[in-house]
């Protein structure tokens, strides 16, 4: 059951065995003792995220992320069948701590090894399809995931996983029900798991926050959103280097769109973005992770694709952006937006989508591009 509504999320995943409340594991057979469960989130960046949990009077409800995710609930007055009421629903390393004036429970849900697998599954189930690929990733700790949703991207989609192997931690895809063979494809050894799920239409804003659901069951320090037809240009390497600065939350890359074949790219598509230049596309991809997370937009398409914005830097990695690169797959691209973007004649009428079909332009060699202290230039210019 996922119920949405605007600054409103209250997600379950069931399966026999328990019920996943959204960063919360609950014995099925105590969830007859909650009265409701809300969370409220703090729209404007996630500086941070409010949240009221209400269980038979837990009144006060926080997260120290930085004490991986420990939960501590709160109530004056609790007696001993509430207490052992608690134990029914968190029955695992339960702290318990009893005063005259409150009992404080604490938890730390990242221990529940067990209880997050079978709650995995149970969601997992509601896919047509999914592979675990590499049955450590539940024990695990990692420093970068990538993130990758998939439509259709069998003529890239291994170029990209090989990109990334030397650069990231784990990988978890996401397909959207892709009609060629991508979903089989993605078999590289960093893969974590995958899933393919349902098509109804193309919602961007509803696979990234899917991939940052299924990214919820698994500890790392950073996420990495990157799309199946991008490749990471082999030159800037440094994605490790950036997760050891704790004082950057988010990390913006550079993406170049391939224009005819891999040694060129187009230079004179303009774009929205302040810190875009001469066909060097800026988007915020890199994120810390600090809890459960998901992206507020009010459109499903072109939105910033991170759940917060706090703490930013440019970092010198650049994205080759493969699905632009023939005449055939351009054209292909303008018919998509054209079905799946409800504004598309908004957009085509502000230049949006007109560059997909130029016959005249300008481009530039890949090898002459590189990046500087987070800032696009050209040997030569």
């Amino acid at each position: 059951m996922i119920e949405y509504k605007k600054n409103y999320f209250s997600i379950i995943y069931e399966n026999e065995k328990c019920i996943h409340v959204y960063g919360f594991a609950i014995r099925r057979k105590a969830f007859r003792y909650v009265g409701g469960f809300d969370e409220k989130f703090n729209q404007f960046y996630f500086e941070n995220i409010k949240a009221r949990f209400d269980i038979l009077g837990f009144r006060e409800f926080s997260i120290d992320f930085e004490g991986r995710f420990k939960h501590f609930f709160y109530r004056e007055g609790l007696n001993l069948h509430d207490i052992e009421i608690a134990k029914a629903l968190f029955p695992k390393d339960l702290k318990i701590t009893n005063s005259s004036l409150a009992v404080n429970i604490q938890y730390d849900w990242e221990s529940w090894n067990d209880i997050k697998y079978n709650c995995l599954m149970g969601y997992l189930d509601n896919f047509i399809d999914y592979q675990i690929l590499n049955s450590d990733f539940f024990t695990g700790t990692y420093k970068v995931i990538a993130l990758i949703q998939t439509y259709n991207e069998e003529q890239y989609i291994k170029e990209t996983l090989r990109s990334l192997y030397k650069f990231v931690d784990g990988i978890i895809c996401l397909d959207d029900s892709s009609d060629d063979n991508t979903y089989e494809l993605i078999d590289d050894e960093k893969v974590l798991f995958k899933a393919k799920k349902r098509r109804n239409g193309f919602n961007d804003l509803s696979n990234r926050n899917l991939l940052l659901r299924l990214a919820s069951f698994v500890r790392s320090s950073y996420y990495f959103f990157i799309d199946g037809d991008e490749v990471l240009d082999k030159r800037y390497n440094n994605l490790f280097d950036l997760v050891e600065r704790p004082e950057i939350d988010i990390w913006g890359v550079y993406l170049v769109n391939l224009w005819d074949s891999d040694y060129d790219y187009r230079s004179d598509i303009q774009d929205g973005n302040m810190n875009s230049r001469d066909g060097a596309i800026f988007r915020w991809r890199i994120f810390k992770n600090i809890g459960p997370m998901q992206i507020i937009a009010d459109k499903k398409l072109h939105f910033t694709a991170v759940p917060y914005l706090q703490n930013t830097a440019k970092s010198n990695l650049l994205l080759l952006h493969h699905g632009m690169k023939n005449s055939r797959d351009r054209v292909a691209k303008y018919e998509f937006y054209q079905t799946n973007d409800e504004n598309f004649d908004v957009h085509l009428k502000n230049g949006m989508y007109h560059f997909l079909l130029d016959k005249d332009v300008v481009k530039n060699r890949v090898d002459l591009f590189f990046l500087e202290n987070g800032s696009p230039k050209v040997l030569g210019s």
